[in-house]
């Protein structure tokens, strides 16, 4: 299923059930994952606790009330319908915003190849795409031995992948689609890590991080060939002001919004830049250290962010019912939809974002039975073209 219908289920929700709203957590538009260490020095991933930050302007932070900080590295997280998802290397912390849950350990997550070979995997980065499938960018570490971001006999490549999701798994397997995303060959000793993809309209990011520097690649299709931008100096949005990297284009101000982690006297703390394009390097700022964000004295590192898709108000798209009339509404499952335009799809979804019906290249009045539908309130989903997508709503008595 598409994610803004995902999204505009969760939208739905909170208006007309708000009893839900009012049981998650999430009180703002934006969440960031991060892990805080030790100071002055972080030792292994065991050190490590992953924690939840929330913002409605994805720049002022504050912790995520009544979360539970736990042991992990690396985080980055993902919310998809009534669920959020954290994950860390081969792990996975859910949380259910229907009945306001978190899973008491995280889950085991396992990527294979298209004939079933497990594939090693580490720094995983979430994406949803457009048929709602969880999708995982990350680092193939297939076959290495030690630690994968060193190269200890230079030069070494570097295969940078993507896997989506088994359906039915909730975002604990994956099949690695074919190619790679990224290929990168290092002539020192190590090498670099750590993806991060987000997207702007049609087009997708993925940053990397080699060693405090940020390498900006771009692509036109999600699971394609990844290029490094030509305009930044050998790709670098920031040589050592940023790693461990992760974007946000951020649609109110029509800025990219990129953060990471940079070595300062007292550890290692978020940094933030925000910028109109690629076409120049980005000057970034401290966004939070430990002792500001309320952890204390500890270190901060590896952000990853997300829109807060439980809210409706971090929805940017447009709920309009007026390009598609329903009649009778409320029904008792006949009903009429009577389009304005010339209409590509109309889905209709329940509540819990499951698909009812889907019906293709509507023009005129059609007339449906929905057989065995329960009574309810549904979610009709229409699309005019590719990028304008409407909502309202069908009420069976």
């Amino acid at each position: 299923m598409d994610n803004i219908a995902f999204r505009i289920v969760i939208l739905f929700v909170s208006i007309c059930m708000q009893q839900i709203a009012e049981a998650q957590p999430f009180t703002k538009k934006y969440i960031l994952s991060f892990h805080s260490c030790p100071i002055p020095n972080c030792g292994g991933p065991q050190n490590h606790t992953v924690y939840l930050a929330e913002s409605d302007d994805a720049e002022n932070w504050t912790i995520l009330p009544n979360f539970n900080g736990y042991s992990g590295s690396v985080p980055d997280v993902i919310t998809r319908a009534n669920k959020l998802y954290i994950y860390t290397p081969g792990k996975v912390k859910r949380y259910d915003n229907s009945n306001n849950q978190w899973e008491v350990n995280p889950m085991n997550v396992s990527i294979s190849d298209s004939i079933g070979n497990p594939v090693q995997f580490v720094d995983p980065s979430a994406y949803v795409d457009e048929n709602g499938n969880l999708c995982l960018f990350f680092l193939n570490s297939t076959g290495i031995v030690g630690d994968p971001a060193q190269c200890l006999n230079p030069p070494c490549t570097a295969y940078f992948d993507s896997a989506v999701e088994v359906v039915g798994s909730d975002g604990t397997q994956f099949v690695k689609q074919s190619g790679h995303r990224i290929t990168y060959t290092s002539n020192s000793n190590f090498i670099p890590t750590d993806p991060d993809i987000f997207s702007k309209g049609n087009l997708f990011y993925i940053y990397i991080s080699y060693g405090s520097g940020t390498i900006v690649y771009t692509s036109n299709a999600l699971h394609g060939n990844y290029n490094q931008i030509a305009t930044l100096p050998n790709g670098y949005l920031t040589n050592n002001n940023a790693g461990v990297p992760c974007g946000l284009f951020f649609g109110p101000a029509n800025l990219y919004y990129s953060y990471g982690h940079r070595n300062t006297a007292n550890g290692s703390e978020i940094s933030m830049a925000k910028h109109a394009d690629f076409t120049t390097q980005a000057n970034y700022t401290s966004l939070f250290t430990g002792n500001s964000i309320g952890l204390g004295n500890v270190q901060v590192a590896s952000p990853g962010i997300c829109e807060n898709t439980f809210l409706a108000t971090s929805l940017h798209e447009t709920l309009a019912d007026t390009d598609l009339a329903i009649y009778p509404n409320p029904n008792q499952g006949s009903f009429t939809l009577h389009p304005k335009k010339p209409m590509s799809n109309i889905s209709i979804f329940d509540l819990t974002g499951n698909i009812i019906y889907l019906y293709r290249n509507t023009a005129h009045n059609a007339f449906f039975t929905c057989n065995n539908v329960p009574k309810g309130m549904y979610i009709v989903a229409y699309s005019i073209s590719q990028k304008e997508i409407h909502y309202t709503k069908l009420i069976v008595q």
